[in-house]
């Protein structure tokens, strides 16, 4: 992440000291406040119901881990940098598609120099490292692109500003403090790092919902039945309604506890520390299989079978803001994910949208493969093909 995340200056792979402590406020406080949250909602309802006329015309067979990528990448881009898709060519949106793509890829590739850092000779030509760079600069490029347009647009910060032209607002200070950094790699650096940290894993848990869902159709059913109740199919769902949809929320909980989106999570000692009796130098890596802890037999009664009802009664009162460890998707402790809430509000919204909006099969009506691709992320390692059919009035798909 030196090579691509602007010499950690993205937050979230930041040592803890004042830096992290600085962008980490920033970033709970003006970037994933609930009142910035609540203002963007409206910005959350285009882009699902966007989702929706596309599938709808391009009805019956849909390929949907690339909808639902697309469509979180399209959210967290929109939120990050405003309407700038809207204002690309064809070619232009897929350039920028193909770099996040390629940067995610890049994130996950892993060489011995990680582990054992002295062998870092043994890239020899220094392929990977070249690689590293051109994938930061093609992103680098495009940010900074994004960026001189909200500069020469940019007037004093309002609610529902997206987040360079909040950032725009208290760079400046804060390159005061951190002088190492320009406020221009500030600014983009945590975007980027709100990009990285919500598109990806986003798709991640809608991709794994339907999929299990899918694979349970008496949930699935259940699911359709509680949007038909509490919202109909009169008028769209809205986040309004998003808290009267208790069994969507526990898809939602159940999918992350089956198939975290994050399956380990990496901590690493900032000092040397006595653990259990054990003496850990500073700099040892932990990975805690996440995973693994979320099917915990002594935890979880049946814990490789797909209940959201379990969420609803016996484990009704646990959440994953990480406070209850024994469900931790999205990490715990002071480096949880500080985007849990708009991710949750954004995932549920994107589901009960598109099961209110359409019946959904698999074409020879078989189960989906489960496999998990190999990655940071836990995403389905196969295409999603479906078959779908309107449940509302053409009009709602205009």
């Amino acid at each position: 992440m030196a090579l691509m995340g602007y010499n950690f200056a993205m937050f979230g792979f930041s040592n803890y000291g004042p830096y992290w402590r600085e962008m980490r406020k920033i970033a709970v406080l003006r970037l994933l406040s609930n009142r910035k949250v609540a203002a963007l909602a409206g910005s959350r309802e285009v882009q699902v119901r966007a989702m929706n006329k596309q599938l709808y015309s391009s009805m019956p067979d849909v390929e949907m881990k690339r909808v639902l990528g697309d469509l979180t990448l399209s959210m967290m881009v929109r939120t990050v940098a405003g309407d700038v898709e809207a204002r690309m060519g064809e070619e232009e949106r897929e350039r920028w598609k193909r770099s996040v793509r390629d940067f995610f890829k890049m994130m996950t590739v892993h060489t011995i120099c990680d582990a054992v850092p002295w062998l870092g000779w043994m890239d020899r030509f220094g392929r990977m490292e070249r690689a590293l760079v051109d994938t930061g600069r093609e992103f680098d490029s495009m940010l900074q692109g994004w960026l001189e347009e909200h500069k020469d647009t940019w007037s004093e910060a309002r609610e529902d500003d997206d987040f360079m032209n909040e950032m725009l607002d208290v760079a400046d200070t804060a390159t005061q403090e951190f002088p190492h950094f320009d406020a221009d790699t500030i600014n983009k650096a945590m975007c980027l790092t709100m990009m990285v940290g919500g598109s990806e894993t986003t798709a991640a848990v809608l991709t794994w919902a339907l999929t299990l869902l899918l694979n349970n159709r008496h949930s699935l059913k259940k699911a359709q039945e509680e949007l038909d109740i509490h919202v109909g199919r009169e008028r769209l769902v809205n986040e309004s309604d998003l808290e009267n949809l208790a069994y969507i929320r526990a898809v939602i909980k159940e999918t992350t506890r089956l198939q975290p989106p994050i399956p380990v999570i990496p901590r690493e000692a900032g000092e040397d520390c006595v653990v259990a009796g054990y003496h850990i130098p500073a700099g040892t890596r932990l990975f805690i299989n996440n995973w693994k802890i979320q099917r915990d037999p002594r935890v979880w009664a049946d814990p490789l079978e797909f209940r959201p009802e379990r969420f609803l009664t016996s484990h009704k009162d646990i959440d994953f803001q990480g406070l209850h460890f024994e469900l931790l998707p999205f990490g715990g402790g002071r480096r949880v994910c500080p985007a849990v809430s708009s991710a949750r509000r954004f995932a549920e919204l994107a589901l009960a949208s598109f099961l209110q909006g359409f019946d959904v099969d698999t074409p020879s009506g078989e189960p989906i493969d489960m496999a998990a691709g190999f990655g940071t992320t836990n995403m389905v390692l196969a295409p999603i093909q479906v078959c779908i059919k309107p449940r509302l009035s053409p009009i709602h798909y205009a």
